[in-house]
């Protein structure tokens, strides 16, 4: 009986030690999810306002090395000599000012998921102001520094056609 009793309280301890230890890993991949998603918002935010000072060298940079975007009606865009190129374009088409609002973000080891939505106000030369709204998915990369860098960029309009 005593020995049943031993075996018990040490398969108790036992739990008790391995709960603990799932909780404390629970609260840390939690927290460390939450890190990113204050991350990647400061990121969207940043992108934002890159995109509306026309700087496309700096959007560029924000990109992964090995980075693609997938644009509507565009091949891929591989690598930041290629996106620099088709932010450049897509402001001399008239695309004036982005507003992202992050809606979710999952981890996944060193990469995060994020989806989106966007406003984009886009004036053509001699037109007036048109406004689209869509949605995007991003996978970020986590660098070796730690930093984050998108890393694949694809986002379409929610808009009918017109």
């Amino acid at each position: 009986m005593r020995q049943r009793s031993r075996f018990m309280l040490s398969a108790l301890a036992a739990c008790v030690v391995l709960c603990g230890c799932a909780a404390r890993q629970a609260s840390t991949s939690a927290r460390a999810a939450a890190d990113v998603r204050a991350q990647v918002e400061q990121a969207a935010a940043q992108f934002s306002e890159t995109f509306n000072r026309g700087d496309v060298a700096a959007l560029a940079a924000m990109y992964d090395t090995a980075a693609v975007v997938l644009a509507p009606n565009a091949p891929p865009m591989r690598g930041r000599q290629n996106i620099e190129a088709l932010w450049a374009g897509a402001r001399q088409q008239g695309f004036k000012t982005l507003n992202l609002v992050v809606n979710s973000v999952e981890l996944i080891g060193d990469h995060a998921i994020e989806l989106g939505s966007y406003t984009l106000v886009i004036q053509p030369a001699g037109q007036g102001e048109l406004t689209d709204r869509g949605k995007y998915v991003v996978l970020w990369k986590r660098q070796a520094d730690g930093t984050w860098k998108l890393y694949r960029d694809a986002f379409n309009t929610s808009m009918p056609p017109r």
